[in-house]
């Protein structure tokens, strides 16, 4: 995933597209495959959240809160 997807500021600065080769490869899973395969999306993005959070100064609240 290298290039970066056109969103608004305010969701995230480092979005990526689907390279083709993940795009292929994603669209022949099969339903228990896709599943693990967004689980560790997913979690990876927790994890992400999680260390950003524990960077952040006592009393600051994220946008949105």
């Amino acid at each position: 995933m290298t290039e970066r997807m056109t969103m608004s500021k305010e969701t995230t600065e480092t979005a990526t597209t689907l390279r083709r080769d993940d795009y292929k490869n994603i669209k022949h899973m099969n339903r228990e495959t896709l599943e693990k395969y967004l689980q560790g999306i997913y979690r990876q993005g927790v994890e992400a959240g999680i260390k950003a959070s524990q960077k952040m100064p006592p009393g600051i609240v994220p946008k949105g809160k």
